[in-house]
């Protein structure tokens, strides 16, 4: 009996894909070895391991084996006989080999090389506080880059070229567009809570001032909100580095990391951060694990920024949570026990002008985000140039923040972005942090008793809603897709300022 010749081309596409996907899945576990456990004296020889892998991957990406696949599947006589699935990951593949078709196998190799050696260089130089360590390292990355955008699309602006690589379907055009007006609707607000009659008396209490609060007790914190969050405790694991992030090393298989400093509450927001990816990576449709279409590196960045910024802002900064959640917080740190919940909910919640990203309130964090996205533009298309980043994010820091870093870590040091040579990646946490808001209103829509169960620290729904229109998809739907589906309409910025003011000028006694 003749086989059925679609189902043959889908046995060699599945198991190619699955290839693909699982050498990301190792290219991934070095990257976690190389950040939380590998000793100082191995990053030649890991450099050399992460660029074999890349190498790998992209031959195996550009293979005329691939090539002829996707040629065949992509006939209409078979392509109209796909799933939604299939037709989703054919669609995926010939969109990235547009551009990777493009980029040499050498160029891979000695990007991969140098994008290892300049993030280990980043380490160090953060330990001498010295950029100029760190600046000829970081000006290859730049330059690595500029060459890739000309392989690739010699006439399109470089930065629609990396922004494709994070969020598809969206351009520089349309970032310009957003963060033209919120930059000012931004600066507005914070002036006015600046100026806000209570804002030095609800300033002047932070926490680092009631005493220390031991590591040891942060973690505790930090285990027992993530396992709040992910629940399937069996399928996430954590540690400590020196910057929070989360990888996906497989379906059942998920990293988290937290960063604990004298102020515990940092801790404790990194890991509902970076639980919040996890969750989202947890819940992918078993039709679309082990593909294309849950690699961390395809899925829309956007909306998993999204998650991560649900929980740690919204939900995790919320009156609603803290009243069901300070009783065991205070039991933990018995200092708190004196201090008022409303005096406490405002100390997590303050605005002020800050100089670490990581560290910054939730609502200048976007004015941090809009400097990085202006200067790795400018930088790109030669309106600055290199050997002025510094100057250039010191100036605007003290334009857009007013304040100006004493020292390298406090500016052009403080990310590891630039130097793992993620381009690009910088403005889906601030789309990250709109779609959040129309999401969280959506369920709110949806269930009119949202915060009621969010105070008795019951996250059924969110969990089962995110799931249900967000969650399941993967990279097999856009953004755009998403979030109409889910909402109704598009980005709305407006949505999120108006999320803002109701907050913060409720916090600080505000009329509009």
């Amino acid at each position: 009996m003749t086989r059925n010749p679609l189902l043959n081309l889908l046995e060699k596409f599945n198991a190619l894909d699955k290839e693909i996907y699982l050498m990301k899945c190792i290219a991934a576990l070095l990257n976690w070895d190389t950040t939380v456990n590998m000793p100082i004296k191995a990053s030649i020889q890991r450099a050399e391991q992460e660029s074999l892998i890349s190498v790998r991957i992209h031959e195996l990406s550009t293979s005329r084996k691939l090539v002829n696949l996707l040629k065949r599947l992509s006939q209409k006589k078979f392509y109209r006989k796909l799933s939604d699935t299939d037709r989703a990951r054919v669609d995926l593949y010939n969109h990235l080999l547009k551009k990777t078709l493009k980029v040499p196998k050498k160029y891979v190799e000695e990007y991969s090389k140098a994008a290892s050696l300049s993030h280990q260089m980043w380490e160090e130089s953060r330990k001498k506080e010295s950029y100029e360590t760190f600046a000829s390292y970081l000006k290859k990355i730049f330059e690595l880059k500029k060459q890739e955008a000309k392989y690739i699309s010699p006439k399109t602006h470089p930065y629609n070229i990396f922004l494709d690589e994070f969020e598809r379907d969206i351009t520089m055009n349309e970032i310009d567009a957003v963060f033209d007006g919120l930059k000012q609707e931004l600066i507005t607000l914070l002036k006015k809570i600046r100026n806000s009659p209570n804002y030095m008396s609800i300033n002047k209490k932070r926490l680092a001032g009631f005493g220390s609060f031991p590591a040891g007790a942060q973690l505790e914190i930090c285990d027992d909100i993530s396992r709040r969050i992910i629940v399937d405790t069996g399928r996430f694991s954590s540690a400590e580095s020196t910057h929070p992030f989360m990888v996906s090393l497989g379906a059942d298989d998920l990293r988290i990391t937290t960063a604990v400093r004298s102020d515990p509450f940092f801790s404790f927001s990194s890991t509902a951060h970076e639980a919040g990816h996890a969750l989202y990576e947890s819940n992918f449709d078993t039709k679309i694990r082990g593909t294309i279409l849950v690699s961390d590196s395809i899925i829309s960045f956007a909306m998993h920024e999204s998650q991560s910024r649900l929980w740690e802002k919204i939900i995790c900064q919320s009156k609603y949570f803290w009243k069901g959640y300070y009783p065991y917080y205070s039991s933990i740190f018995l200092q708190l026990k004196k201090v008022r919940l409303e005096d406490f909910y405002k100390m997590i919640n303050l605005v002020e002008p800050s100089l670490v990203r990581i560290e910054a309130d939730e609502l200048t964090y976007s004015l941090h985000i809009i400097i990085r996205y202006e200067i790795e533009r400018g930088v790109l298309d030669g309106t600055i140039k290199f050997c002025d980043i510094e100057k250039t994010w010191n100036k605007k820091y003290a334009e857009y923040l007013g304040v100006t870093p004493s020292k390298p870590t406090e500016g052009v040091l403080q990310d590891s972005h630039w130097a793992s040579g993620l381009i690009g990646y910088f403005p889906t946490y601030t789309l990250g942090s709109i779609y959040a808001v129309m999401l969280y209103n959506q369920m709110k829509k949806e269930n009119p008793q949202l915060e009621q169960d969010i105070e008795k620290l019951d996250f059924t729904f969110i969990r089962n809603w995110l799931k249900e229109h967000i969650h399941k998809y993967g990279a097999s739907k856009t953004t755009k897709e998403l979030i109409r589906n889910a909402c109704g309409k598009d980005l709305d910025v407006k949505e999120y300022v108006e999320y803002l003011k109701n907050k913060y000028y409720a916090i600080y006694g505000i009329r509009d």
